[in-house]
């Protein structure tokens, strides 16, 4: 079930695999078979298997294809003149991939590189807090994988990763990818990956008498020019155990993006003063989505049911954007709120603001249901949002009369932000009024 979720810290969404290794001739040409279907890329490595630079996209060739090239950057449709027998690897028929010890699968962490840990380093980083124990690297508990750019689209929660794992990230050279952060390209031979990794260093130095045969000496620079993953296969991606909530709490808990600070508690109160005080009409309930999953105080109540809290990053470019407008909510399905406290006989509406800040692709729908999610109603249409990145189109605020036979004394209904098409569905604020 792939789905957007990081397979390390910022390691990238992508599961990586070693096919093996290739011979590089004299003047630099290689000649070789691939698999049909696969998402390949390449890295150039020093006769240590250590990455002098890799390729960050993918190519694939179909059965029986030939592609060549002479580089990244070159102009389209460059390549090298296969019959002029110059280069030195096409005088010879194409070599074959000579697979890595460790096969050819998937590369997790957990399967291949705390195998190595276990034999060459829980002897002295075991836990302990002796002097120079230093960290553990046992592997024993799983930890929340840090949130660095973007949040993972799981269903309730970040994605677990071994506390051994945490603990030699540091000391590892990789590319962070996520959202629109990581290096600049093209980046330099040796910018990053195993021999710029201090851990790599360390042991080519000698570190207290720990020999690595090839085979691991080869797993630990492998797994760190992956991108350094923890997850070798999408089946493997573990989430918080739901049981592990309180009882009262659903498993699928909204997540916000964070605790408020107090700048966000006075940008929340602003805004629900200036909602209140519009002509014709009466604020009851109030959501900042992203930063609350429910409104504060009053008979009426909105209360978050789905959706995590997530920031669009690269809205420092819009002029004089309101802050509430750069975090959100978001669900790759649909975001989902349960309102109460609302009488019968009242001209109520339902209040939102949103945007596609970075794509032209979110497409979405407003429903209404009752508390048990029948009678289901569209209440507004399918619609693309405004697109700040292509048309420069700022949020949109949109009011809808909330259907009458919805509201019941006592009785609560449901209100659904439907992903139509896109990446998912997101919100900006949702807020119930009353037309005087």
């Amino acid at each position: 079930t792939p789905q957007r979720c990081d397979i390390g810290v910022n390691s990238g969404w992508d599961i990586r695999g070693v096919l093996g290794t290739v011979p590089v001739e004299e003047d630099g040409s290689v000649y070789f078979c691939v698999p049909p279907y696969r998402q390949l890329f390449f890295e150039a490595l020093d006769k240590e298997h250590l990455e002098i630079r890799r390729m960050r996209n993918f190519l694939s060739v179909m059965p029986g294809e030939t592609m060549s090239c002479v580089g990244c950057h070159e102009p389209f449709g460059t390549a090298p003149m296969m019959a002029s027998g110059r280069l030195m690897a096409t005088r010879r028929p194409p070599s074959r991939i000579e697979p890595p010890p460790w096969g050819t699968g998937g590369f997790g962490f957990k399967g291949t590189v705390q195998p190595i840990l276990d034999r060459k380093c829980v002897q002295c980083h075991d836990g302990s807090k002796e002097k120079d124990k230093a960290f553990d690297l046992r592997g024993l508990k799983l930890v929340s994988a840090p949130v660095g750019y973007d949040r993972d689209h799981a269903p309730h929660a970040q994605h677990l990763v071994s506390d051994s794992f945490m603990n030699l990230l540091p000391h590892v050279s990789y590319i962070r990818v996520g959202g629109y952060q990581g290096e600049k390209l093209p980046l330099a031979p040796n910018a990053t990956g195993s021999r710029q990794s201090s851990l790599i260093k360390m042991l080519k130095r000698g570190h207290n008498k720990v020999a690595l045969d090839l085979s691991d000496w080869r797993a630990l620079a492998a797994w760190i020019d992956c991108n350094a993953p923890f997850y070798g296969s999408w089946d493997e991606i573990v989430l918080p155990d739901p049981s592990a909530q309180p009882a009262q709490v659903s498993a699928n808990l909204p997540m916000p993006l964070r605790s408020q600070s107090a700048r966000d508690k006075a940008r929340i109160a602003t805004r629900i003063k200036e909602l209140d005080g519009e002509k014709d009409s009466r604020l009851l309930a109030y959501i900042d989505c992203g930063l609350q999953i429910h409104s504060d105080g009053g008979s009426v109540m909105i209360r978050q049911i789905q959706g995590s809290g997530w920031t669009y990053g690269g809205t420092d470019v819009v002029k004089d954007l309101p802050s509430r407008h750069r975090d959100i909510t978001f669900d790759t399905k649909q975001i989902v709120f349960g309102v109460t406290g609302l009488m019968p006989g009242g001209n109520y509406e339902l209040n939102l603001t949103w945007w596609d800040f970075n794509t032209d692709q979110r497409r979405q729908s407003v429903w209404i249901s009752c508390r048990d999610g029948n009678d289901k109603k569209q209440i507004r249409r399918t619609t693309g949002l405004p697109a700040y990145l292509v048309r420069e189109e700022m949020p949109e605020r949109i009011t809808l009369p909330l259907p009458p036979e919805f509201i019941r004394k006592k009785e609560s209904f449901r209100i659904y932000i439907q992903c139509d098409g896109g990446a998912n569905a997101v919100l900006g604020e949702l807020w119930i009024t009353c037309s005087e």
